[in-house]
């Protein structure tokens, strides 16, 4: 598995959100809705109080950034998030995930990145940019099972496989009042990235 461009994953120094917590918010009573176009129910924190604790706030001060926003998701049994980007720029999340313990995310190259493309808006208005397979090459999979850097610049998917559900919740820092770049963030994480 190389996940060198696209996943870095991450020991973190305590747990940064209460998942039962969270999984009630997102779910009350174990109800989870769906987006119709990609099987995922989605939630984005933006301008609100986010869902994570006192020691991820520290901890993010503490590498001279701030959370700005956070996105939950969960992908149900046998559904699959199409390929995608979340930007243009190979911004980053920290990803949190739950769950199905039979699921892959999936990442690609683009053949021609020259073509433009259009930006779309999920339902809680978090931009993306679509891809058809046949626009990519060299894919690799893995599973997402501790917290993970992602380079979202890159297209990625989803699929889940299990019969349980798969939750992820998503950071969002900036440092210097802007998002952080892969590079960026490799070399600011670099101790808290395993080999």
């Amino acid at each position: 598995m190389d996940t060198q461009d696209y996943c870095k994953f991450l020991k973190l120094p305590e747990p940064f959100f209460n998942k039962e917590e969270l999984m009630e918010e997102l779910a009350p009573g174990g109800i989870v809705t769906h987006n119709s176009m990609s099987g995922c129910h989605w939630r984005n924190w933006k301008d609100t109080s986010l869902p994570f604790n006192k020691a991820a706030v520290e901890w993010a001060a503490s590498l001279g950034c701030t959370i700005i926003n956070a996105e939950a998701f969960y992908t149900a049994p046998g559904r699959r998030l199409e390929w995608h980007t979340d930007k243009a720029d190979p911004f980053v999340k920290i990803n949190f995930v739950w769950g199905s313990k039979n699921h892959t995310m999936d990442f690609a190259e683009v053949k021609n990145p020259v073509v433009a493309k259009d930006e779309a808006f999920t339902s809680v208005d978090s931009g993306y940019f679509s891809y058809r397979r046949s626009e990519l090459t060299g894919i690799t999979s893995f599973t997402v099972d501790k917290p993970a850097l992602l380079n979202i610049g890159k297209p990625h998917r989803v699929t889940n496989f299990d019969n349980a559900g798969r939750w992820c919740l998503c950071m969002l820092i900036w440092k210097d009042n802007k998002r952080l770049l892969w590079n960026e963030a490799l070399e600011l994480l670099s101790e808290y990235v395993l080999d």
